[in-house]
């Protein structure tokens, strides 16, 4: 009769370990995969941001101040790297006796993103990008008075970098701060008696981001 109660126990307590596997390190490590499948999932996500703020246009011929409203796209593949594109409006131009321009731009970028800091799901991240941008006038003033002509804006390619550093604040749209500088490699115009004039441009904002 004892024996046959030690056996009952005996199958009892292997039954119940058999239903509850999570004192095994096998089930463990599934539910340690599956997590990790589940968090790599919520970081794979496409965010718009638009940014819009003020921009420093500096370059040997002079410098100027204007607007700059920028708005984009980030993919990343993993949670972590991605691409990024967009469109932005940019004032460029300069101020400096005897010559002056003053031109609109739309900006066309194009290059990689990378989460820097934090993580995408919690609203709290720092988005770095890097890559190259192309230029194009919309309208411009310039002012050459020893010339008495005035001379139009060309399209520039240049390089840029950029970032976004957002705020900790919980839903699907957060804000942050907004940096971006923009190295052109051409002139934005050519004038007799002008030397070089390709600008780099200092831009700073607040972002929101979706």
């Amino acid at each position: 009769m004892k024996l046959l109660l030690i056996l009952l126990v005996s199958l009892q307590l292997f039954s119940h370990a058999e239903k509850c596997p999570c004192q095994t390190g096998e089930h463990k490590a599934e539910e340690k995969i599956e997590y990790s499948e589940y968090s790599i999932g919520k970081l794979k996500k496409l965010k718009w941001w638009v940014a819009p703020g003020f921009t420093l246009s500096s370059s040997n011929a002079g410098s100027s101040t204007g607007l700059n409203l920028a708005l984009g796209a980030n993919y990343f593949f993993n949670g972590i790297v991605g691409f990024t594109t967009g469109v932005s409006y940019m004032q460029r131009g300069f101020q400096d006796t005897p010559f002056s321009l003053s031109a609109d731009y739309i900006d066309i970028p194009l290059g990689i993103t990378f989460v820097n800091r934090g993580h995408l799901s919690t609203n709290q991240f720092t988005l770095l990008s890097i890559g190259l941008y192309y230029a194009l006038p919309l309208s411009g003033e310039s002012d050459f008075p020893a010339t008495n002509k005035s001379f139009d804006p060309e399209g520039t390619a240049g390089f840029f970098f950029d970032g976004i550093m957002s705020f900790p604040i919980k839903g699907k749209i957060t804000y942050g701060l907004y940096s971006s500088v923009k190295f052109s490699f051409d002139d934005m115009i050519k004038a007799p008696g002008l030397g070089s004039n390709n600008p780099t441009n200092y831009s700073f904002g607040l972002a929101i981001v979706y």
